[in-house]
């Protein structure tokens, strides 16, 4: 879109300058001279003037508003020089080179092709000295008290062919038309035009200069003389500014997001955000809902509570700023129902007695059932429950959430008095030479205290031994006895249930026919309920 603003003011510059012509122009009101003995330059020089204003005015209007930075424009001051019939100057050496020197002011326009090639089209206003005129010989052939002028335009290819320390030189070719009135008659001409230059860098702009030489036919069109293949020959070298026009940058428009709508709790998720604008010239910055940002194109997030959330999303650019909301829903994920143990307590149990079952399971919301086989039931995980028969029971527990379900059976069997027949009690094993109870012998006395639990009226008797190839053998099956009874102990058993009846020391022969993993035992617990 055209910034009018900048328009504006531009237009009024223009203005400006139109309306100072009278400070630049001579009157000749009041003048005792003619006007033809006047060195007059004067509205050439204005043109010349005109001629850049128009230039600084086309670039402040078109300056990013064209489509792409190949374009660009130039202006030069230029000194020129006519080589043809009518040159007049009968100076010799330098003296006759710097007599036929004229001023120029020349505009272009231009687009750059590749790296190597620009296509450039340029409008010259000048003055040619030196030459006569059906009029009068005067100093300058195309003077404006004669009404007289020449223009040029010419459209060239410059072919940069060396890049060094931000200097391009060039080489150019192409055609170019002129065009005017001399005594009075409209002339054009036509021909080939060749030249060479060089740019440079500096400071966003680009020095230019050039040195070209333009050959026009017919003979006659710049002078009204000559005739055959000899040519008028226009030269100038001329020193100039280049700029490019900067693309109008893009406005940020509307911005795509994309990513998933639906997301599981602790899953991660990878949101983008897009516009028509290259990636690399704009920011994006995200605001997740939960407390959490993020910077990038693309970023990836997870929300640890299931719910609804707003992510806003907000791109920066270029001083600006827009936004826009992504909607994500975060749901459960329900992991598979496992049992991975079932604590009944005790396991021997009487009429009457309240038994503690206790599941420990894997998953996330369970939802626990139980069906003891009596016809009660119940819907907690971790339970009791009494039976009043004695009889064996046959217990279903169902664990389960809303993907996954896991259901066991067990059997409990209720005595009228469970101590009638003793339990038997398990055994634990010392590593050889030691008397320290392994974490896995301790879980063995646990599930011994538990067996015994249902017979509080009856005692335990711990008998300690060790093999006769141990170190301190009768000393060693002494501790070993004294460490389990202190762990019974430990686990609130009182000191008139539990006592060490005995320590033995046991031949290492004695155990030639067990098995290899028997003779690697180097004790064991014996419990028996009195």
């Amino acid at each position: 879109m055209p910034d009018w603003d900048k328009n504006r003011r531009a237009i009024q510059n223009w203005i400006a300058l139109v309306l100072l012509k009278d400070t630049f122009s001579p009157d000749f009101t009041n003048s005792e001279s003619s006007p033809q003995h006047v060195p007059s330059m004067s509205r050439r020089t204005l043109s010349f003037y005109y001629l850049f204003a128009l230039l600084l005015v086309s670039v402040s209007i078109a300056d990013g508003q064209v489509p792409s930075s190949r374009f660009f424009v130039e202006g030069h001051f230029s000194a020129n020089m006519y080589d043809g019939e009518r040159s007049t100057s009968t100076s010799t050496g330098l003296s006759r080179i710097l007599r036929r020197l004229g001023p120029s002011g020349i505009i272009g326009i231009g687009y750059t092709l590749n790296q190597s090639f620009d296509l450039i089209g340029e409008f010259a206003v000048s003055n040619y000295p030196g030459i006569t005129t059906n009029s009068g010989t005067y100093d300058y052939i195309f003077q404006d008290e004669s009404s007289e002028n020449l223009n040029s335009f010419s459209t060239t290819i410059r072919y940069r062919f060396w890049r060094l320390w931000g200097f391009e030189p060039f080489l150019a070719s192409g055609f170019g038309l002129t065009f005017g009135r001399l005594n009075n008659n409209s002339r054009f001409g036509i021909g080939p035009k060749l030249g060479v230059g060089v740019s440079h860098r500096f400071f966003g702009l680009e020095l230019v200069a050039t040195a070209s030489q333009h050959y026009v036919a017919p003979n006659s069109a710049i002078d009204l003389a000559g005739s055959g293949y000899h040519l008028d020959v226009l030269s100038a070298a001329s020193l100039g500014i280049r700029y490019r026009f900067k693309a109008p940058k893009p406005r940020l428009g509307q911005i795509s997001i994309s990513g998933p709508h639906t997301l599981d709790a602790e899953s991660e998720g990878i949101f983008t955000a897009s516009t028509d604008l290259d990636p690399s010239e704009y920011t994006v910055r995200w605001d997740f809902g939960d407390g959490s940002s993020a910077t990038g194109r693309s970023v990836r997030h997870s929300f640890s509570i299931p719910g609804t959330y707003q992510i806003l999303t907000t791109v920066f650019y270029d001083n600006s700023s827009s936004q826009s909301a992504f909607e994500v829903t975060v749901q459960t994920v329900f992991e598979r129902v496992k049992l991975v143990s079932l604590s009944i307590f005790p396991n021997q149990a009487n009429v009457g007695d309240r038994i503690v079952f206790t599941p420990i399971l894997t998953g996330n919301q369970v939802l626990c059932s139980w069906v003891f086989g009596d016809g009660t039931s119940a819907d907690t995980c971790e339970t009791e429950h009494i039976y009043d028969r004695a009889g064996t029971y046959r217990v279903r527990f169902t664990a389960s959430n809303k993907d996954h379900s896991h259901t066991s059976n067990h059997t409990v069997v209720v005595h009228t008095d469970a101590c009638s027949q003793l339990p038997k009690l398990s055994s634990v094993f010392f590593p050889a030479h030691s008397s320290v109870l392994s974490l896995e012998m301790r879980q063995v006395l646990r599930a011994n205290m538990a067996t015994s639990s249902a017979c509080t009226e009856r005692s335990i008797e711990i008998s300690g031994s060790a093999l006769s190839t141990e170190r301190n053998a009768e000393n060693l099956a002494a501790a070993r006895a004294s460490q389990v009874y202190q762990y019974y102990r430990n686990l609130g058993i009182s000191s008139n249930r539990v006592h060490i009846s005995k320590s033995i020391v046991i031949p290492v022969e004695k155990l030639e026919g067990l098995p290899w993993t028997a003779r690697s035992v180097n004790s064991q617990l014996v419990s028996d309920v009195h």
